[in-house]
């Protein structure tokens, strides 16, 4: 299932703002579409363009139909300076009269919508109804504070290791292959992506692993994949990777030190228990020789 899917999947409960988005073609471009993927039916985009910027990428125009959202679109009618601009001014006002609650997305890098913002501000007593934004999901992070949509921007946004990355690819890449053979001509060979979802998460315990089969194939069919797996040595090779080799390595140091330690507490308490046992035989000898 493509990311797509699941996002929209996600979003048929959640309660997600309504934001109007104000796209400045001319300065943006395609780059401003980005996060187009995250627009939700209660959304609505327009578009702001001149004759020398009306075409976009098809992936985008496409993630916007897909969304469902109210779309509309102004072609600029005449060349002047700053003339889409005024477009874009306008319609913020246009909206603000009709919907005084409205948060209103302005997508551009132009720094001359800094005076519409701060208006607009001013205008509704300190809340701000109008914010500039480079694209839509930096948009969608500044109009939803604590939101499943936000959250959603903000994991794809988030920066990765890419050798950590990268074993971690490698370790799925095996685990795929032993699947591909362990699941040959049975009924589960179509299902090897969610059988591979099943061994290959960070929690491998055999619990886990028989728990997650039964609820996402069914008691009969789950208990005969965890079966297979569980006889096979894909199960027992399948390991927890570390996010990285000096994470790796820390936690290596920190379970030797954790022996070193229960060596030297058990060392310490057998020297503890001849030192008692020599007293008690010298003891036991005063008394004799009295």
């Amino acid at each position: 299932m493509d990311r797509y899917k699941v996002w929209h999947l996600k979003s048929r409960e959640m309660g997600c703002q309504q934001v109007y988005f104000l796209i400045d073609l001319e300065n943006v471009h395609n780059p401003g579409m980005a996060g187009a993927e995250y627009l939700e039916p209660q959304d609505t985009l327009l578009f702001f363009y001149s004759e020398s910027s009306k075409y976009l990428e098809h992936r985008y125009l496409l993630d916007v139909e897909r969304s469902g959202c109210a779309l509309e679109i102004y072609c600029l009618k005449h060349m002047g300076k700053n003339a889409l601009d005024f477009y874009i001014a306008v319609c913020v006002g246009e909206i603000l009269t009709r919907d005084p609650q409205a948060h209103i997305a302005i997508i551009s890098r132009d720094k001359g919508y800094t005076a519409v913002c701060e208006f607009a501000k001013m205008r509704s007593e300190g809340r701000c109804p109008v914010f500039q934004a480079h694209s839509i999901e930096n948009a969608i992070l500044q109009a939803e504070r604590a939101t499943p949509r936000t959250k959603s921007v903000q994991e794809q946004l988030t920066r990765e290791n890419i050798e950590s990355f990268y074993s971690l690819h490698k370790e799925r890449n095996r685990i795929k292959r032993s699947l591909r053979t362990l699941f040959s001509g049975t009924e589960y060979e179509e299902k090897l992506g969610e059988i591979l979802d099943v061994i290959a998460g960070e929690d491998r315990s055999p619990k886990v692993v028989y728990l997650d089969s039964l609820r996402r194939f069914g008691r009969k069919s789950g208990l005969e994949i965890y079966q297979k797996l569980k006889e096979s040595a894909i199960f027992q090779e399948a390991q927890p990777l570390e996010p990285d080799g000096e994470q790796q390595d820390t936690q290596q140091t920190k379970r030797a030190g954790k022996k070193k330690r229960r060596r030297g507490k058990k060392s310490k308490k057998a020297q503890v228990e001849v030192d008692s046992q020599q007293v008690a035989e010298e003891t036991l000898q005063a008394v004799h020789s009295v």
